[in-house]
């Protein structure tokens, strides 16, 4: 995958604020000072600046948990390094940030041509303005779309809404027993908590409370040959009508030890609307280091 450089290293970073366009709403709403923090930090990361980025924004006690870049913080600037070398004209689009506590979580779109992009979920803990821990998953879009929908496009945050925060254990639990009860109690749980039209953002799945309502059967059949399939839920972060979940997951076969984001958009009901995910494997020895 190595790519020789045959021009100057021009890299252009550009911020797509979809959370403040999609709702007329947020147009009024100024982004907090974590948020802003965590953006300009992480859109000059991935340019030339990226040790300015670094010197300026962690904290001496910073705690890295991604596996590429070799948990810790010279292993990040080497990750960078490589990363703007080998795609020097990659843009970085963030289509949401979403803020609780001490934490920002942002869905990030990676372009590095019309051919190539990678999608990103990166979570950040701050403390006194500096960012002191950092999970990341990032995965390569695909292709190929069953529902159409890319990885990271679909609706912005509303900020005026209070469902994330409201609903947030209800959308975690939920999305828990679609993995944890039986097939029929499963079933009965998606059909409570989902919205019949459920936009998927998921590549492998199309729109849709039914398609959601066949994987129970699914995971039900995978177990019986003896593939136990295991979500395990780390933290919630909600704001505005968003909740994201991170989470280690294991599917065998399919997708190993991973580290999972999950965004959910909820309605002012508190059922799931829309759904959008981004995962990636890591090494097994590894777990401690990585959650």
């Amino acid at each position: 995958m190595k790519v020789k450089m045959v021009m100057p290293i021009m890299l252009f970073v550009l911020m797509t604020t979809t959370y403040g366009q999609n709702n007329s709403k947020n147009s009024a709403n100024k982004p907090s000072e974590m948020k802003e923090t965590v953006k300009n930090y992480f859109m000059q990361l991935y340019s030339l600046d990226y040790e300015k980025a670094m010197n300026k924004n962690l904290a001496k006690n910073y705690v890295e948990h991604q596996e590429t870049a070799d948990f810790s913080a010279v292993g990040l600037k080497e990750f960078i390094k490589k990363r703007v070398k080998k795609y020097p004209d990659l843009k970085i689009i963030i289509h949401r940030i979403i803020e609780q506590d001490n934490y920002i979580f942002l869905h990030v779109e990676e372009k590095i041509s019309e051919k190539l992009t990678f999608v990103h979920g990166e979570l950040f803990r701050i403390e006194n303005s500096l960012i002191v821990e950092h999970w990341s998953a990032i995965q390569k879009h695909p292709k190929k779309l069953k529902s159409g929908r890319r990885m990271y496009d679909g609706q912005g945050i509303d900020y005026s809404k209070n469902s994330g925060l409201q609903y947030a254990e209800l959308t975690k639990q939920s999305y828990l027993d679609a993995f944890t009860l039986s097939v029929d109690q499963a079933v009965k749980v998606i059909d409570e908590t989902t919205t019949n039209r459920y936009y998927q953002h998921n590549p492998s799945v199309v729109d849709g409370k039914e398609a959601f309502m066949k994987a129970p059967a699914t995971l039900n059949k995978i177990s019986k040959i003896g593939l136990k399939t295991t979500l395990d839920i780390k933290m919630t972060i909600s704001e505005g009508d968003y909740v994201v979940t991170f989470a280690y997951f294991r599917l065998p076969l399919i997708a190993g030890n991973s580290v999972l984001f999950d965004l959910f958009r909820l309605k002012d009901d508190g059922k799931k609307d829309e759904h959008w995910d981004v995962g990636e494997k890591f090494k097994k020895k590894n777990m401690d280091k990585v959650f």
